[in-house]
């Protein structure tokens, strides 16, 4: 029988799988496919508190594990659905035009909210993939609050360039203009901050307790 961490991760690869595939909107129903993933997101974490809740309360062992079961699945649901949130947003941004751009945006919660939500899936990605199951637990334990460290650093840097230069068109061209491109540089510019941070932080972290 496939213990819980092996039907975890098979449902992290398929949340994942679904969420590539979401990634191949278009501008023209981008927005209506994002509401249905913020809605899709909403549900799958009720499912998963529901589980929580089940498995908490309950004194039935196999009640318990089927519960734990249910929300560890809801849980990576709901994590595709913020990955496929991303792509679908990204495939609109880079393919729009400038008012598609700002309406993305304004469905999307702007490129903070985007930041925020794709720099700690980013880092449960990493943690569920990189830091588990390691030869060296106490480093993989410690990079998980590397990742989610660095994505939180990340995140702030993106909130503070926002609230700095705006996230109107003005905004948004400003900082592509620093990487050598335009709105649609500086809106992945954004997004991509908390990543990034979250994948050099937890690495380092992992490194330095390794060693």
């Amino acid at each position: 029988m496939q213990n819980v961490r092996t039907r975890k991760n098979q449902a992290l690869r398929n949340a994942l799988a679904l969420a590539l595939l979401a990634g191949m909107a278009t501008p023209v129903w981008a927005g209506g496919a994002l509401t249905g993933l913020k809605t899709g997101g909403l549900a799958a974490e009720g499912t998963g508190l529901v589980g929580q809740t089940v498995a908490w309360v309950s004194d039935d062992r196999e009640i318990q594990e089927t519960a734990n079961t249910v929300a560890e699945v809801a849980d990576n649901v709901g994590t595709g659905m913020v990955v496929a949130e991303t792509s679908v947003a990204g495939a609109a941004i880079a393919t729009g035009s400038g008012a598609t751009i700002m309406k993305t945006l304004a469905v999307a919660g702007g490129p903070a909210t985007m930041a925020v939500a794709t720099g700690l899936t980013a880092a449960k990605v990493m943690n569920e993939t990189l830091y588990s199951d390691c030869d060296d637990q106490a480093a993989c334990d410690a990079a998980h609050y590397g990742t989610y460290g660095g994505a939180v650093v990340g995140t702030g840097a993106s909130m503070v360039t926002v609230a700095v230069v705006g996230a109107g068109p003005a905004g948004l061209a400003a900082v592509g203009s620093v990487v050598g491109g335009s709105m649609v540089a500086g809106v992945a510019t954004l997004v991509a901050a908390p990543v990034v941070a979250a994948a050099l932080i937890g690495g380092a972290v992992y490194w330095l307790v390794s060693n």
